[in-house]
């Protein structure tokens, strides 16, 4: 049985990594439909666009966020498969797996190189 923290810490693993890609990613494509193409680095900066207001203060705490929560999850998921209660918890586990695998690619991708110009 869960108690109300591992709620919380299952229902996080899966909602900060895909809130993280998600919102950088519309960000990006909001910023290049507004430019009539999509952003390269430091063409435009980030900072300078009009939706930069609704976008960087979500994007922002979710970066730390995912930053702090990955090597965590890391471990409670490897606690999880060791123990065999994986199959427990397989919904939310496939979706904190492929959130963070985006959320890595997008780390390393042009989308953040320009994000964090």
């Amino acid at each position: 049985m869960l108690d109300y923290y591992d709620k919380i810490f299952v229902k996080s693993s899966v909602i900060i990594p895909w809130g993280f890609a998600v919102s950088i990613s519309l960000f990006y494509f909001n910023v290049g439909l507004l430019q009539g193409e999509l952003p390269t680095y430091a063409h435009p900066d980030p900072k300078d666009s009009s939706i930069y207001i609704f976008y960087g203060p979500l994007i922002l705490p979710l970066l730390v966020l995912w930053i702090l929560t990955f090597l965590p999850y890391l471990i409670a998921f490897l606690i999880l498969l060791a123990n065999g209660k994986i199959k427990m918890f397989w919904k939310p586990t496939v979706l904190a797996v492929f959130g963070h695998i985006a959320s890595y690619f997008i780390f390393n991708s042009p989308i953040f190189e320009w994000f964090i110009d």
